[in-house]
């Protein structure tokens, strides 16, 4: 791999827990064992020389955007909404919070585990058709599905709805899963989801 021109960058002082790259492949965010939660702006610069391959050399340029601390506890994990404007981070306090990357504020936080958050997953939740069917409601916001995994061995599916103001209503993330499995034997430490 040819690292000619790469920007060495330090964003953590403890070591990184979670790396996620959002769609636009312009915004990076990372969480780490220091608690903190960083975003990263990517700045494009294709070297035009490259033809077909420029889109594999297009980042040169790493600026940090936001820093954000929660605690003293670690933060486990992170995943971006697909334009990098909402962050989704896990908490080995336990919970799961919501982050506005425009604003720097966080919109929701709440206790998802009986045990420290380990990993997530984010994914569109199609276009609203899994909300549509689990509530019924055919005019449903289209919004995201948040898979959590946990060191008390259960993994939760929850849905995510973000209003036209930024914001996150509360009633459809963090209290009440659509879907909790029970039947590990350990801590679980990995979640993928595919969205559909």
């Amino acid at each position: 791999m040819d690292m000619q021109g790469s920007i060495p960058f330090a964003l953590h002082k403890d070591p990184v827990t979670s790396v996620w790259l959002a769609d636009d492949l312009c915004t990076l965010a990372t969480s780490s064992r220091d608690a903190s939660l960083k975003i990263t702006a990517l700045e494009k610069d294709p070297d035009p020389t490259l033809g077909p391959n420029a889109a594999l050399h297009l980042h040169s340029k790493a600026r940090l955007r936001r820093s954000f601390t929660s605690s003293d506890l670690t933060l486990s994990s992170c995943a971006l909404t697909p334009d990098g404007s909402f962050a989704v981070v896990g908490s080995w306090d336990n919970t799961t919070f919501v982050y506005n990357v425009e604003s720097a504020y966080v919109i929701s936080r709440c206790e998802v585990h009986d045990d420290s958050v380990s990993c997530l997953d984010l994914v569109p939740d199609a276009s609203g058709d899994v909300l549509r069917t689990l509530e019924g409601d055919p005019a449903a916001e289209p919004g995201f599905l948040v898979v959590t995994g946990a060191w008390d061995a259960t993994v939760k599916l929850w849905s995510l709805r973000l209003g036209s103001d930024g914001g996150s209503r509360r009633e459809d993330f963090g209290t009440h899963p659509l879907m909790e499995l029970f039947d590990m034997e350990a801590p679980v430490t990995c979640v993928a989801a595919a969205g559909g």
